[in-house]
């Protein structure tokens, strides 16, 4: 059961989001909505969970559990840094109130910083070691998605909730598909290459009607910026 369980409204959105962070709680707070927090259902109305602070193993040897911060059965990011989970927390719950602008396209995965600008690897990069990816000079920001505006190549991480911040607006640098991405027996032809890249515009925060509004821009990024051949981190 989780210590703190708060239904919040960002913009339109309700979400519910279960967590052990008193910082997390708190900030939270402001944005509360009434609900029924002691209804028997509470555990699946969960959106996001978010524990920051496992308990220990019970046995010295045992494997210890990270911190993870997640929707459903998805992981948007699992790392030993409590900060860096936070703010990707406050940036995904900002992203639910920004509308996908008019010719953009929201694209989900794990945005790498680094010094030429970003790369998007694929959702499942969030579980990566967090230590591996800082010793390669890439800062991982664990959001749900990004958006990208395929005639600049830039991309826009939300600032985290209630900051008084600018969003980052950086260069897509590089993304990758999932898994192996393009197999080397098929041709890497436009129509493929978006027909593989195009789960990735459905971000599950809110639904697969908004996808087909921004597959016009994701045709004209892949065009533009295909997609990385092979698998992300080789």
């Amino acid at each position: 059961m989780w210590p703190h369980v708060l239904t919040i409204a960002v913009g339109d959105t309700v979400v519910v989001v279960g967590t052990d962070d008193d910082p997390l709680a708190a900030l939270l707070q402001p944005m509360r909505v009434p609900s029924d927090e002691h209804a028997p259902d509470t555990a699946a109305r969960i959106d996001f969970g978010v524990e920051l602070h496992p308990p220990r193993p019970a046995h010295r040897a045992a494997p210890r559990s990270l911190p993870t911060f997640q929707h459903g059965s998805r992981v948007i990011g699992r790392a030993g840094d409590v900060d860096a989970l936070r703010d990707g927390v406050l940036r995904t719950l900002a992203s639910l109130a920004v509308p996908v602008p008019a010719g953009q396209v929201r694209l989900t995965g794990l945005p790498l910083l680094h010094a030429d600008g970003v790369e998007l690897a694929p959702p499942a990069a969030a579980t990566v070691a967090h230590r591996r990816l800082t010793t390669r000079a890439r800062r991982p920001l664990y959001v749900s998605s990004v958006r990208v505006d395929p005639t600049t190549l830039l991309a826009t991480i939300d600032a985290p909730l209630g900051a008084a911040t600018d969003p980052l607006v950086v260069p897509l640098r590089t993304w990758w598909l999932d898994g192996d991405g393009v197999e080397a027996a098929q041709p890497a032809t436009l129509g493929r290459l978006v027909a593989l890249a195009a789960h990735r515009t459905v971000d599950p925060l809110r639904g697969p009607e908004r996808h087909s509004m921004q597959l016009a821009a994701l045709v004209q990024l892949v065009d533009r910026l295909p997609p990385a051949e092979g698998r992300f981190g080789t």
